[in-house]
């Protein structure tokens, strides 16, 4: 989790961006580290907590767009290039584990949401 840089997205030519974010919940498991995994076609392409955003590109196509912890859930989707798509990551308590769910929804509902959130510096290894 990145608290001091906040990076903005924006769109590339040729791509289609994605931005996810992960609100914070008040919870009893707060202070547990959880993660929420995006997938895009089975390839993990994001991550965060509770409190954090990230953005990523991908090539136009459909994709099997799916959230994930002690659960998966997602939908496809069909991507356009130049295209920028919103996500708020949904997380709820189920049998005392986290479960989570991923939502589209409007770039201004979600860019609040990203301006409280810090940035998910998740880098594939």
């Amino acid at each position: 989790m990145d608290r001091k840089n906040h990076p903005l997205p924006e769109i590339k030519p040729g791509k289609a961006l994605l931005v996810v974010v992960c609100p914070p919940v008040a919870t009893l498991y707060q202070g547990k580290s959880y993660q929420f995994k995006i997938h895009a076609n089975d390839l993990v392409v994001g991550v965060n907590k509770w409190g954090t955003y990230t953005f990523f590109y991908l090539d136009p196509g459909e994709y099997m767009l799916v959230s994930q912890t002690e659960n998966a859930s997602g939908f496809k989707m069909k991507l356009e290039a130049g295209k920028d798509y919103y996500f708020l990551q949904d997380t709820f308590m189920g049998n005392f584990k986290p479960r989570t769910a991923l939502s589209r929804h409007t770039k201004e509902l979600v860019m609040y949401e990203l301006s409280g959130s810090y940035y998910s510096d998740w880098k594939r290894k």
